[in-house]
């Protein structure tokens, strides 16, 4: 008999066989005779030497995953993953450090219970490096919430391939909407190209008294290309201009536009070329910039903006409830002098 399985079974019990081996299994993961991130036997053995099926086995360690008491590890074996009296650990994966990832961080923790311990680790988008990353850490944890950086073609699906190696239902994706992702997983984003159009079409009586709008449109943001396409929405409905620069080098304003920058260095670099041509903004063009901070508020500039702390309380109460959907955070919009 397997020396971890040394428990019997009651055939005339209303409780089906599995339910008993599966609560045997779980006590002893409780009181500490199966330790957490330990392999348990395998099917075969611990069918050896006992009164089990491998139906009836088979049936219980199913039933331990879905109570998140055990998961599937390399091999398809099972690992010892929690407890009732173990604190759910987190790794939450970002590829950089701005105010944005730490007001979603501040949103999170507050809406966590004590329950929750949270290890940060940042990360570069290096197949090499990520994939370790992934395999080093993943029966150390409950749950990955993981921001993804910009990647396109190669890149994008060599990160996919590495997800995919994360059981589904420990994978919590964050600003990204991943059609072409099989597997299921949170999803919580800004919906980018919807939340451009509706933030735009809320101020339309404002924007529209501008012949057209200019986006100043960085290659290293994340989103450019669909807020591009939101952008180009709003404006064929409202029959306005629609242009795309990706340079301000030699680039001077023109009156009687909205520019919609990306990047807080673009909206200053506007802002410096307008006052230089004694163009008024808010008056003569109109200025609008993605995400908020105190130089914009200084300089009143209005912003449209994801709510971070938002998106981390509601990746918070996800993980808590272990609920999986995909769930877009709208915009804030603060309305100041500059349309």
């Amino acid at each position: 008999m397997s020396a971890m399985f040394e428990f019997k079974v009651d055939s005339n019990a209303i409780t089906p066989k599995f339910r008993q081996v599966a609560d045997a299994i779980a006590e002893g993961i409780n009181r500490g005779h199966f330790k957490i991130h330990t392999a348990l036997p395998s099917i075969k053995q611990a069918c050896n030497g006992t009164e089990f099926s491998a139906v009836t086995v088979s049936r219980a360690y199913l039933h331990l995953k879905k109570q998140g008491y055990i998961a599937i590890g390399p091999g398809n074996r099972y690992f010892v993953q929690n407890n009732k009296l173990h604190k759910k650990r987190v790794l939450l994966l970002l590829y950089k450090l701005s105010q944005q990832e730490n007001d979603f961080y501040n949103g999170f923790v507050n809406a966590l219970t004590e329950q929750v311990l949270i290890d940060i680790q940042l990360y570069r988008p290096d197949l090499h490096f990520f994939d370790e990353l992934i395999t080093d850490s993943w029966a150390k944890y409950d749950h990955y919430l993981l921001m993804l950086p910009f990647l396109t073609g190669t890149e994008k699906e060599n990160m996919l391939s590495v997800l995919r190696k994360v059981p589904q239902e420990k994978l919590f994706v964050l600003d990204k909407v991943m059609p072409d992702f099989p597997l299921r997983h949170l999803s919580l984003n800004g919906n980018h190209q919807h939340n451009i159009f509706a933030s735009l079409n809320s101020l339309k009586f404002k924007v529209c008294k501008y012949k057209g709008i200019v986006f100043a449109a960085s290659n290293g943001y994340a989103h450019s290309e669909d807020i591009s396409v939101g952008i180009s929405h709003f404006t064929g409905e409202y029959r306005m201009g629609y242009k795309t620069v990706c340079s301000l080098e030699n680039f001077d304003v023109s009156p009687g536009w909205l520019y919609l920058a990306d990047e807080d260095a673009y909206v200053l670099e506007i802002f410096k070329s307008a006052n230089a041509l004694g163009i008024e903004i808010g008056t003569d063009i109109g200025l609008i910039g993605l995400n908020d901070c105190p130089a914009k508020e200084l300089l009143g500039i209005t912003s449209f903006f994801c709510d971070y702390a938002e998106m981390g309380k509601q990746a918070g109460l996800m993980l808590l409830l272990n609920g999986y959907s995909q769930k877009s955070i709208p915009y804030q919009i603060i309305i100041r002098k500059s349309l």
